[in-house]
C-alpha cells in the first residue's frame, strides 16, 4: 500500500506517482445537502409539509420545476428556426451549432445584456454588459474570484461574514496558505469595527487582503 501523500498510477504499472501535498477534500456541504433533500422531502410529504429549498437561493419549490423552462426552451428553439427560415429537414439549424458550440469568454452577449438591464433597474445603477461575467453557479463564480488571488506561498485573508457561506468555505479550504475571518453582521450589513478590526488582525498576521465576501451575494473591495 502506497504511503500518505503517494498515489499508485496503475497505467504505468511500474511507477508510483509521489504528491506529497496532495490531499482528500471531504465531500462537499452542499452535496449532502442535495443527497438529503429525497428523504427529508419524503418525511415532509409524510407529514404533510412542504420543503423550502433556501439552498438553491428560490423560497418556492415551483421556481425549480424544470418543466416551464423546458417549454419556454422549446418555444425559443422553435422562435429561432422559423426566424432562420430553414425548409430542409435534414440541415442544421445555425441556432443549434451555436447553442452547443464554445461562445465568447465572457459568455454570450445577450444574457449579459439582458442581466444588465434587469439588475441595473432593480438596483438602481448602470451596469456595463462588458464586465459581466457568467458563472456556473455560485460555487463557479467563488472559485473563479479565489483562483485570481491564490498563488504558491502567497497568504491570502478571506474576510468573510459570520456565519458565511459552506461552499466558501470549503472552496478556501483548497488552499493552504488561506485563512478566513470573520465579521459579525446585522440587518445593515458588516459591523465596521469588526469588518476594520479583521482586516488589520489579518494584515499583521502578514495575510494579503483582496476582498470582504458575503453570502448575500456582495463582494466590496478592501483599500
Amino acid at each position: 500500500m502506497p504511503s500518505e501523500g503517494e498515489v499508485p498510477v496503475t497505467a504505468l504499472g511500474r511507477s508510483t506517482l509521489i504528491a506529497s501535498n496532495l490531499a482528500q477534500q471531504p465531500v462537499s456541504v452542499t452535496r449532502k445537502m442535495a443527497a438529503s433533500l429525497p428523504e427529508l422531502r419524503a418525511v415532509a410529504q409524510a407529514k404533510g409539509l412542504t420543503i423550502h429549498h433556501l439552498g438553491a437561493g428560490y423560497p418556492n419549490p415551483e421556481v425549480t420545476d424544470p418543466r416551464g423552462f423546458i417549454a419556454h426552451e422549446r418555444a425559443f428553439f422553435e422562435h429561432l428556426r422559423q426566424a432562420e427560415g430553414i425548409n430542409d429537414p435534414a440541415a442544421l439549424p445555425e441556432y443549434l451549432r451555436e447553442s452547443y458550440a464554445y461562445t465568447d469568454t465572457l459568455g454570450p452577449v445577450s444574457p449579459r445584456e439582458s442581466f444588465a438591464t434587469v439588475y441595473g433597474n432593480d438596483w438602481g445603477v448602470d451596469i456595463d454588459p462588458g464586465k459581466l461575467l457568467p458563472t456556473v453557479g455560485a460555487t463557479g463564480g467563488i472559485s473563479l474570484l479565489c483562483s485570481l488571488f491564490e498563488r504558491p506561498g502567497t497568504r491570502v485573508a478571506y474576510i468573510t461574514d459570520a456565519p458565511t457561506y459552506a461552499g466558501f468555505v470549503a472552496r478556501a479550504a483548497l488552499c493552504q496558505h488561506a485563512r478566513i475571518y470573520s465579521v459579525d453582521m446585522d440587518e445593515e450589513g458588516p459591523h465596521p469595527d469588526g469588518l476594520r478590526d479583521a482586516v488589520r488582525r489579518a494584515r499583521d498576521d502578514g495575510f494579503f487582503v483582496p476582498f470582504y465576501y458575503t453570502r448575500t451575494n456582495r463582494v466590496e473591495t478592501v483599500g
